[in-house]
């Protein structure tokens, strides 16, 4: 639970889960409060052969709120990208930017709108025709019977693949980092944002409100 804990402290704006049980695929998401995320886990058992799909979620478009939460099931409807559980049988959670990515309703996310043109064909085939889209982003798909995929370059812990370690960073002195080059060309290829003013802004707000220098 401690890095469920470190991922909820770096992506802080809110979180989501799917489960693949049996036939098909369990949705919950929308957790604001790190406590009820947790409570959520904690509520949770699954066969191991079974996959779980967890998301944490740092705001880019469509604003801060539940409706935005990762993952989401496979429709075109606006009314169910947004509703907060599903049984379905495909869930999809992403991490980086479709910066690309046609917006055409400010209340959704990139990723939302780019789940409703996968639609049209699968997310697989989606994401090979679209190379321009989904550079330096990666995709988690997950379908009955703990079938998954992902897509993108992905990290192997322990048994489980993450999109990113940057949780494994708390602790460090992110002032010391802010603006710092050499680093900054370090994690090119695993910080989704163009702007590096944001990226350093990113550091320093966290250091100065959750007490992570050391």
């Amino acid at each position: 639970m401690d890095t469920l804990s470190d991922c909820w402290q770096t992506n802080p704006d809110g979180a989501g889960l799917s489960l693949s049980a049996g036939e098909s695929v369990i949705i919950e998401k929308g957790y604001m409060v790190k406590a009820d995320f947790m409570k959520a886990i904690e509520s949770v058992r699954t066969p191991e052969k079974y996959a779980m799909l967890l998301h944490f979620r740092i705001t880019t478009h469509g604003g801060t709120n539940q409706q935005c939460c990762h993952p989401f099931p496979l429709t075109m409807s606006r009314k169910r990208l947004k509703a907060l559980s599903h049984d379905t049988d495909c869930a999809i959670a992403h991490n980086g930017i479709f910066s690309k990515q046609k917006i055409t309703d400010a209340t959704m996310s990139d990723t939302m709108h780019a789940v409703q043109d996968m639609c049209s064909s699968s997310p697989e085939t989606w994401w090979q025709n679209n190379p321009h889209i989904v550079a330096g982003s990666k995709l988690a798909i997950l379908r009955p019977m703990g079938e998954y995929t992902l897509l993108g370059d992905w990290e192997c812990d322990s048994g489980c693949f993450y999109s990113n370690l940057n949780h494994n960073w708390l602790g460090m002195d992110y002032k010391a980092y802010a603006g710092n080059a050499a680093y900054d060309d370090a994690i090119d290829d695993r910080w989704p944002y163009e702007d590096e003013k944001r990226l350093d802004n990113w550091y320093v707000d966290r250091a100065n409100t959750q007490g992570l220098v050391k």
